[in-house]
């Protein structure tokens, strides 16, 4: 009897579990591969992301050739990066995940994409095209705003509906990244610039972020196919994603030596 006393007692002062409200089981990656990829990509996108951050900002405080809002996207961009990879490793690790992370990898996209418009406004020196054309950019851009918020807090009303918003969201974003990025690359001026050599290695690391969100979606599409494959391709493309960044980080680091 005083055993099982004692077992109530201790029982008692262990902190109670998070809520299922704001947390998922890992079910997957259960495979050890797979879960090794999983945690080794997140550990390096929060470590890569983090290094990006910091360099954006000394970038930000010592370039006076540029605007700094280019750099505001790379240091926001490489913020949530480094939140994210890093929940995502301590998930892992934990065995639950919080349902907030589509969120963070969201904003990572849709920064990533206000990048490439600030490149754009920099390199080519527009205005936006006019009041009009600028209030248009202003409006897309807060619905971009709008859907990461509602990829963070959307799952915990409806994991379905949120997962499949915010795919459209991410592809929506790349889009409109990669939109700015051909627009500015087409002026030969901006050729050869240490600007169009980074973002020529930018573009790709929003493409993987784009595509590990729409990955992660297919199982909430009605698409059969077993969740260890989609945990898998989720994977493999958050670590191409953190690898992409890592090329991302090295340009940056070879225009701060230019300064």
């Amino acid at each position: 009897m005083s055993s099982q006393g004692g077992s109530t007692a201790v029982a008692s002062t262990l902190p109670p579990a998070l809520p299922d409200a704001i947390t998922t089981p890992t079910e997957v990656p259960a495979e050890d591969g797979v879960m090794i990829v999983a945690l080794v990509a997140a550990i390096l996108l929060a470590v890569v992301c983090a290094r990006l951050a910091l360099l954006a900002l000394w970038i930000r405080r010592h370039d006076h050739r540029q605007t700094t809002s280019l750099w505001e996207y790379y240091l926001i961009a490489g913020t949530i990066g480094a939140v994210y990879g890093g929940l995502t490793a301590v998930g892992i690790v934990a065995g639950h995940q919080l349902l907030v992370l589509d969120g963070l990898l969201l904003g990572v996209v849709v920064a990533t994409a206000f990048t490439m418009r600030a490149a754009y406004d920099v390199t080519t020196g527009a205005d936006g095209g006019g009041e009009g054309l600028l209030s248009l950019q202003r409006t897309v851009e807060l619905l971009f705003i709008g859907f990461v918020l509602v990829a963070a807090f959307g799952p915990l009303v409806d994991v379905a509906v949120a997962a499949q918003s915010t795919a459209v969201a991410a592809v929506a974003a790349v889009g409109y990244g990669l939109t700015y990025q051909r627009r500015r690359i087409v002026g030969s001026a901006t050729r050869g610039t240490p600007v169009d050599s980074l973002l020529r290695f930018t573009a790709p690391m929003l493409v993987f972020a784009g595509g590990a969100l729409v990955v992660g979606a297919v199982e909430f599409v009605g698409v059969a196919i077993d969740t260890s494959v989609t945990a898998a391709l989720q994977s493999v493309f958050l670590l191409l994603t953190a690898s992409t960044a890592l090329s991302v980080t090295t340009k940056l680091a070879t225009y701060r030596q230019g300064l």
